[in-house]
């Protein structure tokens, strides 16, 4: 049970980690589709 809670915080920080790389693109994606809706 341990080791299942340290898989998961490992993945949580790596998660944490990565997290803007996606989260960008994804902004950028929805401000230009708002834009071409408008």
């Amino acid at each position: 049970m341990a080791d299942l809670q340290r898989v998961a915080s490992q993945s949580v920080k790596s998660t944490m980690m990565y997290f803007p790389f996606y989260f960008l693109p994804l902004c950028k994606a929805a401000l230009y589709l708002a834009a071409s809706i408008d």
